[in-house]
């Protein structure tokens, strides 16, 4: 091959690697063990999903919080959801969230959440 040509062969795997990456986007969220992702959280709250609603390629569920483990002084009334790691959460379950305070509000990115069991 002449210079040129392998030059331009190059160039054409390098920008197709490149996209490649951006086109398989992964979650990139890992599971935690739940006492593990409880300790590392700035938020955790058990709360019971009362609605769904979608916002800007996001889903955001009503929530009505039960009870507030850790976190600020305030309840939380929405969880959004969205992304590789989107959480597909059904209505009228209860759940435990674990989230961070990244600004003054609790943000739950890559949030981990554990479907509350009730004996029946």
């Amino acid at each position: 091959m002449t210079w040129s040509v392998s030059s331009c062969f190059i160039t054409l795997v390098v920008l197709f690697l490149w996209r490649v990456d951006e086109i398989t986007e992964a979650c990139t969220c890992m599971t935690v063990h739940p006492q593990r992702a409880f300790c590392n959280a700035d938020v955790v709250i058990r709360a019971q999903v009362v609605g769904v609603k979608a916002v800007s390629g996001n889903t955001n569920y009503d929530v009505k919080q039960i009870e507030m483990f850790k976190g600020p002084n305030q309840d939380i009334h929405v969880i959004s959801t969205g992304g590789p790691c989107r959480a597909f959460l059904g209505i009228n379950k209860e759940y435990l969230f674990t989230g961070a305070v990244l600004t003054r509000l609790p943000k739950f990115h890559c949030q981990h959440w554990l479907e509350m069991l009730t004996a029946s």
